[in-house]
Order: C-alpha cells, then sequence, then structure tokens
C-alpha cells in the first residue's frame, strides 16, 4: 500500500525520515566534493616572502625597468637579480634612475616568490664600493621561443597582493603596471631553468599599451628571449600574442 502524507500526522510522515536523511547527507558530501574540486582547480594565491627590511649592494642595470644584480657567488655563479620597485602602485622615480651603471647599496621591503625577488625600495640608492670587482654579465641569446602564460604585475604576484594573479586582480594589476611597477610572465612550463620571465617590446622599451586586454588572462607570446644573469627576459610583440 502506497504511503500518504498528511502534514498534521506523524505518523503517516516517519516512513519517508530514512529517505530524507539519506538525501541530506548525499547532499552535503556532494556539495562538500563540489567545493573541493573547485578549489583545487584555483590557482594558488600566493606564499610569497616579505621582509621589513633589507639591504642589498650590486650595480643598477639600465633598462625600462631597472634591476639590481648582485655579485656572482657560490649560489648564484651568474650573479643574482632583483626587480626593483617603488612605493604602492609606482616604479622607480628619476632620483632613482639616477645611478644606473653604479655600484649601490639599496634597502627597502624584500619580497621572493618562487624565482623571483624584489625589493620595494624605500630610499634612494647609496653608491658604495663594490666587496669584489665585478661586471654586469653580457646578455646571452637563448633563441626564439613561443611562450604561454600569464602576465602579471610582479609586484602583486610575487605577494603584496593575495591573489595576485587571474581574472580577479586584472584591474588593480593594470593600475600597477600602468605606474611602471615591472611586470611579469608567469609561464606554464619552464623556460631554460625558470617559470618567470621580464617581458618587454621588442625594441626593448616597455610594453605598448596592448599589453592590458592581456593581463591576468593565459595566451601565448612570441620572442626573443635573452638571459642578463639569472634573469631572462622576453621581447615581444604582444599586438601579436594569442590569447585564450
Amino acid at each position: 500500500m502506497s504511503t500518504f502524507f498528511a502534514g498534521w500526522s506523524a505518523r503517516s510522515a516517519r516512513p519517508l525520515v530514512p529517505f530524507l536523511a539519506g538525501l541530506v547527507l548525499a547532499l552535503l558530501i556532494g556539495f562538500a566534493a563540489l567545493a573541493l574540486a573547485i578549489g583545487r582547480t584555483a590557482d594558488d594565491p600566493g606564499g610569497g616572502l616579505e621582509l621589513p627590511e633589507k639591504r642589498i649592494s650590486g650595480i643598477l642595470v639600465d633598462g625600462p625597468y631597472p634591476y639590481l644584480i648582485t655579485a656572482p657567488s657560490a649560489a648564484y655563479p651568474r650573479g643574482h637579480t632583483l626587480l626593483l620597485t617603488g612605493q604602492a602602485k609606482f616604479g622607480l622615480d628619476a632620483d632613482v634612475r639616477a645611478f644606473v651603471g653604479k655600484h649601490v647599496e639599496v634597502v627597502g621591503l624584500y619580497m621572493k616568490r618562487g624565482g623571483i625577488d624584489m625589493l620595494e625600495l624605500s630610499d634612494v640608492p647609496k653608491p658604495v664600493a663594490p666587496a669584489a670587482a665585478f661586471t654586469v654579465p653580457e646578455a646571452v641569446p637563448l633563441g626564439i621561443w613561443r611562450i604561454t602564460g600569464e602576465l602579471c604585475d610582479g609586484k602583486c604576484w610575487i605577494g603584496w597582493m593575495r591573489p595576485g594573479g587571474g581574472l580577479a586582480h586584472k584591474a588593480c594589476a593594470n593600475v600597477c603596471l600602468i605606474g611602471t611597477v615591472p611586470p611579469v610572465l608567469v609561464s606554464t612550463g619552464d623556460i631554460a631553468g625558470s617559470q618567470f620571465l621580464l617581458p618587454l617590446g621588442p625594441d626593448g622599451k616597455m610594453l605598448a599599451d596592448g599589453f592590458r586586454d592581456l593581463v591576468g588572462v593565459r595566451a601565448t607570446y612570441a620572442g626573443e628571449v635573452s638571459r642578463v644573469g639569472d634573469l631572462l627576459i622576453l621581447r615581444t610583440d604582444v599586438a601579436k600574442a594569442v590569447g585564450p
């Protein structure tokens, strides 16, 4: 005989209790599994390391995004490169660029994520005598590459913001990049021993304005890759990038 449900009678609802309990349990397990699956597909928001202040000496190298390269060592036979940025969402000021090509000591907030190191300067560089004489290594051409990855602003991707990449961070990243914070191309695969590159225009200058549509999304870029110290530099025409 089929069960007839009457809202005023507890007796008629009692046979449905096992079914309803099983349905609720199945929904809870299903939603928990769905949340776990969605979470696993999300990008790592970043485990960047930040130190209150650090003093580092090296040569300030010229370019659209000047960087510091330290003396060669056992850990870094070609010297170690640190990207430099200014306060908030701005790159380096003219008073910092006045020291390019010189041995200097810089001080600021040190940030690191994976193979990228960055210093947010808190003061202008101070000229110093190097502990050991060295020069900036020559750029080593590594050929023409097609690289798939995400264009990010280096400061936020390293750990200044979380998440520091993806569509959720696109507007913030563009503001940083317009302010000349160094960009970073995060490759989906290993490129000559690294996953990170400093992207420049084909003429070695800043990226053309067309880069804004490509920030925060996966795209494929073609261009010449070179290495200076342990920094990889990609010269590419963003107008020819293949979007998702």
